[in-house]
């Protein structure tokens, strides 16, 4: 069993990704937040249970990047999936700098960001 942490801030998103994460057996939604701050505490206090991360990139109280920073700070070795509807080359080059695993946007379809998740979790046979 892969355990993720979802930081979302949007409940409808958070929803559906964690309906998607449901629908494989293999992956158990340990924790989800919807500010920074909730995503630092939870990470950092579920450490050595977390084997994917799937963030959001703009929350309300900062962004997916001091997520990122606060992680590598305290030398967490897990891979987090960044989710945005910026287009902007320089916010997911930021992500991909500070340790994102992958960015990808929001407009993705369900069934890839579903993939990447298992891939990142470590569940790869689909």
């Amino acid at each position: 069993m892969r355990c993720a942490l979802l930081v979302e801030q949007h409940a409808v998103f958070r929803q559906a990704v964690a309906y998607l994460l449901a629908r494989d057996l293999r992956i158990e939604l340990v924790e989800e937040a919807s500010t920074l701050a909730e995503a630092r505490a939870l990470a950092l206090e579920n450490l050595g249970s977390i084997d994917v991360v799937v963030s959001e990139l703009a929350l309300p109280d900062g962004e997916a990047t001091d997520f990122l920073a606060a992680l590598r700070e305290a030398e967490a070795d897990v891979p987090v999936l960044v989710l945005t509807f910026r287009g902007d080359r320089p916010s997911r080059e930021r992500a991909l700098e500070l340790g994102a695993a992958r960015v990808m946007g929001k407009e993705a379809h369900a069934g890839e960001i579903f993939d990447a998740i298992r891939e990142l979790g470590g569940l790869e046979d689909h």
